[in-house]
């Protein structure tokens, strides 16, 4: 149990599917979900209903925040909250953050604040589709902190 972040650009679907990818591979169970939003994100509402949908489905009852990038001053203190309780675990999805935001989080912020940096690669022809259609050879999550790992 930890914290996920999602960096979320304008690529809804790889947010939705990365987490699903995390969670049916059983690589991590937030008890907190966060997601950083990019200023040009305007499907907020949609992507928080469908990050709720798919933690229903694996019978996950945690609480799932939106922020804007900029709404972010200190991600650490964001992370670690007022209370500054450790926290087992912290995993940050990157899959579909602009490589800028990714860059901008990473070095601001440091690898080591992180247990998981997650990233699903999905062939370009493919990155439309929900995950259970997507042909197994044409995805792969992987964990950028430990091994590559490939969806079933």
């Amino acid at each position: 149990m930890g914290k996920y972040i999602a960096l979320v650009g304008e690529d809804y679907r790889s947010a939705i599917n990365s987490l699903w990818a995390v969670l049916k591979q059983d690589r991590f169970e937030p008890n907190e979900l966060y997601m950083i939003l990019d200023e040009r994100n305007d499907s907020s509402d949609l992507l928080k209903d469908d990050f709720k949908e798919i933690l229903k489905n694996y019978e996950i009852d945690c609480s799932v925040e939106m922020n804007t990038l900029s709404e972010i001053e200190d991600l650490r203190r964001m992370i670690d909250g007022s209370d500054g309780n450790y926290i087992a675990s912290i995993a940050l999805d990157i899959s579909a953050a602009s490589k800028l935001t990714a860059a901008k989080v990473l070095i601001d912020n440091g690898c080591d604040l992180f247990d998981h940096i997650f990233y699903l690669k999905v062939e370009s022809e493919q990155k439309s589709l929900p995950l259970p259609i997507i042909e197994k050879d044409k995805v792969k999550l992987k964990d950028l902190l430990t091994e590559e790992i490939e969806v079933r």
